[in-house]
């Protein structure tokens, strides 16, 4: 929610001043009312190099992501039914007029751009400089530490320009 990401912002400026670490720890699309605009707003703090924010991907986030770019249905399903449905209401879509195909989403700009962006810069887990060791709990691992996608093949790696036409 935008909001709660706006006053954990404001904490961590009275608390860190104009130096220090954010690591966000996922979830960020779908939990919520404004998902895309949370994705927007940790796009501007990771350009403006503000507190050195890590992002971490969380379950919700590779549920969208498998669907939008993969077009994976039983993700798409779930991403709806977790939340999905408010970010398509973000955008003013109408339950009636959900595309069938999850990936005719990314011909709007702002889910192109925030899943390419996604994909790009959420992270399964990060250490700090101390050596902690920071993950979000709910995504899947093959053995090899790569997000287990579980669609019937080995995890994949996906290069989200190559899904985009």
């Amino acid at each position: 929610n935008l909001v709660k990401l706006r006053e954990i912002l404001k904490g961590a400026k009275e608390r860190l001043g104009s130096s220090g670490k954010i690591i966000f720890c996922g979830d960020y699309m779908d939990r919520g009312d404004s998902g895309l605009a949370v994705i927007e707003e940790l796009m501007k703090l990771k350009e403006e190099n503000i507190y050195d924010p890590e992002f971490l991907m969380g379950n919700h986030d590779l549920i969208f992501l498998m669907a939008v770019l993969l077009g994976d249905m039983k993700s798409y399903m779930d991403w709806l039914d977790n939340g999905g449905d408010a970010v398509l209401a973000e955008l003013k879509i109408a339950k009636r007029d959900w595309p069938q195909d999850p990936r005719e989403l990314l011909k709007i700009d702002r889910v192109r751009n925030a899943a390419i962006w996604m994909a790009e810069n959420l992270k399964l887990y990060t250490i700090d400089d101390k050596g902690v060791l920071y993950l979000h709990a709910g995504i899947p691992l093959d053995s090899d530490g790569n997000a287990d996608l579980k669609l019937g093949a080995p995890a994949a790696r996906v290069d989200p320009s190559s899904c985009l036409t």
